[in-house]
């Protein structure tokens, strides 16, 4: 939600307060669109509490494969950063079929496909960079499955605040957006640090250092 945020106070004439287009989707299936409000509290709600538990089934095929087999085989060639980074970006051309056919982006934003395809691919790194953290944290690609089922209970949630057909989708304000996508970049710098402070930390210790060196 923190890139969509950013999208949407950079763009503030795309943002609905009203919710118009999810109160007309309530609306076309005979329900009071003045709850919708409420029901995307509950959707929120549900998504933070057990949404990478009910996606876990959908996304688990897919890290037990980047995070749970690809990742630690690029870690016994190269470094973990690089393996990360490495993992990242050929699970982000692993979409580039499904983005040159619509998927994410459309088709009728500029450098497209090109474009949508590396914004795939920056996204699928940084958002990478967390499953991998959760992965080697915990030496198991299960939180990073329940991470990405988590992700995808709420991408859709900033669409219900756009106003319908203002925004491109190549831009924001879902995750995958160039612009909307900031807030899974800084999560993902983050993990980066982190992981490289107690890849040091682990180095020092061996050689029976009581500090981190620069």
């Amino acid at each position: 939600m923190i890139g969509a945020s950013v999208y949407f106070l950079l763009f503030p004439r795309q943002f609905d307060p009203h919710m118009t287009t999810l109160s007309q989707m309530l609306e076309a299936q005979g329900m009071d669109s003045s709850y919708a409000g409420t029901l995307l509290a509950i959707q929120l709600a549900v998504g933070a509490l057990a949404g990478g538990i009910i996606n876990l089934p959908f996304a688990l095929g897919e890290e037990l494969g980047w995070r749970g087999y690809l990742l630690p085989h690029l870690c016994q060639s190269m470094s973990t950063s690089r393996a990360i980074l490495l993992s990242g970006a050929i699970w982000g051309l692993w979409h580039a079929p499904m983005i040159a056919m619509g998927h994410n982006y459309g088709v009728d934003y500029p450098t497209a496909p090109w474009g949508g395809i590396l914004a795939m691919v920056i996204f699928c790194i940084f958002f990478g960079m967390f499953l991998s953290y959760l992965t080697i944290q915990t030496g198991s690609a299960i939180p990073a499955a329940i991470g990405h089922g988590a992700l995808n209970a709420f991408a859709a949630a900033p669409s219900y605040f756009a106003i319908n057909g203002a925004c491109s989708p190549f831009l924001g304000p879902l995750p995958t957006g160039v612009i909307s996508g900031i807030g899974i970049i800084a999560v993902g710098i983050w993990c980066m640090v982190r992981l490289r402070g107690d890849e040091r930390l682990r180095c020092a210790q061996k050689e029976g250092k009581t500090a981190i060196l620069p």
